[in-house]
């Protein structure tokens, strides 16, 4: 393998470029900020291990007398514990390219708990911070086209280091980057690749997961029961809490109030998940919603070697015009009953509609007449004189 060489500067790319707008400028700078490293190394079955871009790959050293290479550093280490071992860096290009190298800390991404590791400039704590590469991070290795270069490492296991499973990773990252045209100019593009470190140290292994936020955010337009428009946003956190890394699937169901499953959605699988980390999952977008109910919504994680992790939550599904609508048929369903009601009391009493009031007697011509002066009226009673009878004079 031919050796590389150690620089203190990036050589500078040549040629003419167009002035980039503002706006696609701007977009660069958080692109190439975040870029180291968002190298997410691809999850399977086994542990993250080494990956290539194309142009150029970082892995672990082939052991002596070993007939395949390893996917990845992985030992089982005592505290205090020291380790040899080498990467290879490896050019398959036909010109020179240039890299920084260092080791850094690994980490589950906030959404969807990608395997990553940590960028250039993170202050590492764990695996990153063990490892001693010959190159400090403000190097810059030239590495020859098609050429392979092996790079010895030393793992130095802290004395009070923590049982369990601890990891991190090697990058390498392309400097200067490349140029592909984007819009109104040329896109800068760093490719970073990274091989994982997974160190397990001596002591009890204890496997934990909770799980918590479950939320659902759905939304129901007025026409939804018509046009089926109606939409769901389903997320739920998890998070490791023993000190071993887990590999499982997470699964989601909604049940109604009859215990009826009205969606399942896509088991996820969850790879490599580290100890002390959490991260979200978003479910995919749940549409169109039942009409109306109370919904429950259940979210399991199962793992080996760990009892099933249950969160759930409930919620309504309230289409509100349809609410309107039936709140208004029942509203005028009573107003016509009552009135009905009201008619057929007015009957009953003769019309005066005043309950506790008869009705006046038609045949009664109305009321008596008043009776002439000095005569009794028909509600006076007759004055009687008694005494002896006074007849005519003799």
């Amino acid at each position: 393998m031919a050796a590389g060489r150690i620089g203190s500067n990036a050589k500078p790319s040549g040629g003419s470029r167009r002035p980039v707008h503002p706006v696609v400028r701007w977009a660069i700078s958080v692109i190439v900020g975040m870029v180291p490293l968002l190298v997410g190394i691809a999850a399977s079955s086994q542990p993250a291990g080494a990956v290539s871009v194309g142009p150029f790959s970082i892995e672990p050293a082939r052991t002596p007398g070993a007939l395949f290479g390893r996917p990845d550093f992985n030992y089982d280490v005592v505290p205090g514990q020291t380790i040899h071992d080498a990467v290879v860096l490896s050019n398959t290009t036909s010109a020179p390219e240039d890299f920084r190298v260092w080791a850094a800390d690994a980490y589950n991404t906030a959404v969807g708990g990608g395997f990553a590791i940590r960028p250039m400039t993170w202050v590492n704590h764990g695996v990153g911070a063990w490892i001693q590469l010959p190159l400090s991070r403000d190097s810059i290795y030239q590495l020859p086209g098609n050429t392979a270069v092996t790079l010895n490492l030393t793992l130095t296991i802290p004395p009070d280091a923590t049982p369990g499973v601890h990891a991190g990773g090697i990058v390498a990252l392309e400097i200067p980057p490349g140029t592909s045209p984007r819009g109104y100019g040329h896109v800068n593009v760093h490719l970073g690749v990274a091989t994982a470190v997974f160190v397990h140290v001596q002591g009890a292994a204890k496997a934990g997961a909770a799980l918590g936020g479950v939320q659902v955010q759905a939304s129901v337009p007025p026409l939804a029961f018509v046009s089926g428009s109606s939409e769901a946003h389903v997320s739920f956190q998890l998070e490791n809490t023993g000190n071993t890394v887990l590999n499982g699937m997470a699964r989601a169901t909604v049940t109604n109030i009859f215990g009826q499953t009205v969606k399942v959605f896509p088991a996820v699988p969850v790879n490599d998940f580290l100890p002390g980390q959490h991260f979200t999952i978003k479910e995919p977008t749940w549409r169109p919603l039942p009409v109306v109910g109370p919904e429950q919504l259940r979210v399991a994680f199962d793992s080996r070697g760990l009892d099933p992790v249950i969160g759930s939550s409930s919620f309504w599904i309230v289409p509100w015009l349809l609410v309107l609508i039936f709140a208004l048929a029942v509203i005028m369903l009573v107003l016509g009953v009552w009135w009905r009601g009201r008619d057929r009391h007015q009957e009953d009493h003769g019309g005066t509609g005043i309950p506790g009031m008869p009705a006046p007697d038609p045949g009664a011509g109305g009321p008596p007449a008043p009776a002439p002066a000095g005569l009794p009226g028909p509600g006076d009673q007759d004055l009687v004189v008694s005494g002896p009878a006074v007849g005519p004079a003799s």
